[in-house]
């Protein structure tokens, strides 16, 4: 039925971000009207409450809150609804019913689906009850989930589409401070090259991450000498910490310089494969999760997906190992030997 825009009630945290085709969609909808109804549940008068313009029910928004906003901004007076049989209070109920209306639509970014996600955690869902209701994985709702640990620039990138979901999760490695430095790193070069961020191969997107990994471990080295300086009244020490304050300083630099050497070296050996081994089990590991999210798994995890849950859960096992013998290569006297 039809009633008046006037009527539906959204919730501030249910208002829509702005989001890619804002205009176009709007532009449509002015043109040829809402061509599907928004889903609402009609909300109960108050005791005591007064009434409404003409009496009019009022009806509280669960799902179409893109259509919804659209229509208000092509200043429609009324709009198609369709009356669902829920609990006006309950809360819970209207995500569940929302979640699963938005997992057949395929142009969901994935910091929108996380926050969605996070919306029914907040009500009281688990990770497993979310993953049967929309028929994903358990590691597919927490890799949406922790997008929101970005800070809000890299959020609205892939939001915008600016950012690929595997570039956002290599960022998310990095600790706030330093996602804001890797995300200003990323956009001087993606300026110098007029592209976008989406546009930088996900091993040069690495790259960076583990830059300012190493200079955050650098840093936190630097203030435990410091620390520990003040704390034994060992001045030499202190005095010989302020020495590397130099070098620590160009760590990300040196990093970089030392990374494309190796590069070098490396593609000289193999003949232009220039990954390391981690790496290239993390790029066949996004590819196949990639794959899986384009797969059907209503009818539970797809096994694309549970190939790549297992590659990432031996990365995870494996790489500390692999990093942590690389470290002990040391050099001294202007010469790389190994420690015994």
């Amino acid at each position: 039925m039809k009633v008046l825009l006037s009527q539906v009630v959204v919730r501030k945290e249910d208002l829509p971000d702005e989001w890619l085709g804002a205009n176009e969609f709007t532009e449509s909808i002015k043109e040829r009207g809402v061509q599907q109804p928004i889903q609402v549940v009609r909300l109960l008068a108050a005791p005591k409450s007064k009434p409404t313009k003409n009496h009019q029910p009022r009806y509280l928004l669960i799902h179409g809150r893109h259509r919804w906003w659209s229509a208000k901004h092509a200043r429609k007076k009324e709009i198609d609804v369709e009356v669902i049989k829920l609990d006006p209070n309950n809360r819970r109920q209207h995500l569940e019913f929302a979640l699963v209306s938005n997992e057949v639509q395929t142009d969901i970014d994935p910091v929108t689906r996380g926050k969605r996600y996070q919306q029914l955690i907040d009500e009281g869902a688990t990770v497993e009850e979310i993953a049967e209701l929309t028929k994903k994985s358990i590691s597919f709702i927490y890799q949406h989930v922790d997008l929101l640990k970005l800070i809000p620039p890299i959020q609205e990138g892939v939001q915008w589409r600016r950012v690929l979901f595997s570039q956002a999760r290599e960022l998310l490695r990095l600790e706030e401070n330093a996602q804001r430095e890797a995300w200003n790193e990323l956009l001087a070069r993606c300026k110098s090259r007029n592209g976008e961020i989406r546009d930088l191969p996900l091993n040069e997107v690495r790259n960076v991450v583990r830059a300012f990994k190493a200079l955050d471990a650098a840093q936190s080295k630097q203030d435990e000498y410091k620390q520990n300086g003040k704390t034994n009244g060992n001045g030499p020490k202190q005095d010989n910490t302020s020495q590397k304050d130099g070098a620590w300083s160009n760590l990300y630099q040196n990093y970089l310089n030392a990374n494309s050497l190796a590069a070098q070296q490396t593609e000289e050996q193999i003949g232009g494969d220039t990954k390391d081994p981690i790496s290239t089990l993390e790029e066949i590991a996004e590819h196949l999760m990639a794959l899986a999210d384009e797969s059907d798994e209503r009818k539970g995890e797809s096994q694309t997906r549970r190939l790549a849950r297992n590659l990432y859960a031996v990365l995870a096992r494996i790489e500390p190992v692999l990093r942590q013998l690389k470290g002990r290569t040391v050099e001294k006297n202007g010469h790389t030997r190994r420690k015994q």
